[in-house]
């Protein structure tokens, strides 16, 4: 059985490090949320945070709850996994159309 350390996921305040995950998901959703030329606030609106949480989620310098990615992902009109790609898939992350959502013309 594989054990890990608390300094391999926290500093030794207790304090859990960010990892690049967490840049590479802030980065990737920042990229979507421009795509769609939105603004931070409308994002951080559609999923009752602050503006400043999101913000430091997009940089990088706090971690998206689940249930925040999946608001953001409904707001961005993307699934959770067109913003896992940045993890999952860095190559092809940004290959996804400016929308998704139909149009009524």
């Amino acid at each position: 059985m594989h054990r890990v350390s608390v300094p391999d996921l926290c500093d030794y305040s207790g304090v859990v490090k960010l990892s690049n995950v967490d840049v590479q998901i802030g980065s990737q959703i920042r990229w979507l949320r421009e795509a769609r030329e939105m603004k931070t606030s409308d994002v951080a609106r559609c999923c009752g945070i602050t503006i400043a949480e999101y913000e430091a989620c997009e940089a990088g310098a706090r971690r998206f709850h689940a249930w925040e990615l999946a608001e953001i992902a409904k707001a961005l009109d993307v699934g959770v996994g067109d913003i896992m790609l940045a993890v999952t898939d860095p190559e092809n992350s940004k290959v996804l159309a400016p929308s998704r959502r139909k149009t009524n013309s």
